[in-house]
């Protein structure tokens, strides 16, 4: 694949927070954007047409997204949401004097961006 798979967004297009105020998601760089939907379309391995990508800090801020924008609006009662329990590779960090103090496990979604591609239309 060599240059057809490769995708370079630059540090200086990252200066301001607002990359696009005409989009919902004014976060969103649109070069970004372009770049994912691109490599979804080369690698043929997810439908991008009509579909809105979801970016996040982590999981958590993931499925807040898209439980919000898959919720009814005027709905009387919270939404139920059934799934299995997700899987994450642990990092251990060590504090403390010569490496003998407490080990705090830290979850690869609270360092890494994570983002993936969700339908968010209304279910009926």
């Amino acid at each position: 694949m060599g240059e057809k798979s490769t995708i370079v967004i630059s540090g200086h297009q990252s200066i301001s927070y607002f990359s696009d105020v005409r989009n919902l998601c004014w976060f969103l760089e649109p070069e970004f954007a372009n770049s994912v939907v691109r490599l979804h379309k080369l690698v043929g391995n997810a439908i991008t047409e009509d579909h809105h990508i979801v970016v996040g800090t982590g999981s958590t801020q993931l499925f807040q997204a898209v439980l919000y924008a898959l919720s009814p609006p005027n709905a009387s009662e919270p939404m139920n949401v059934v799934s299995a329990a997700p899987f994450y590779s642990r990092l251990t960090c060590t504090t403390g004097g010569g490496g003998g103090g407490p080990r705090f496990p830290l979850t690869s979604t609270s360092i890494f961006f994570c983002t993936f591609l969700a339908d968010l239309k209304p279910l009926k």
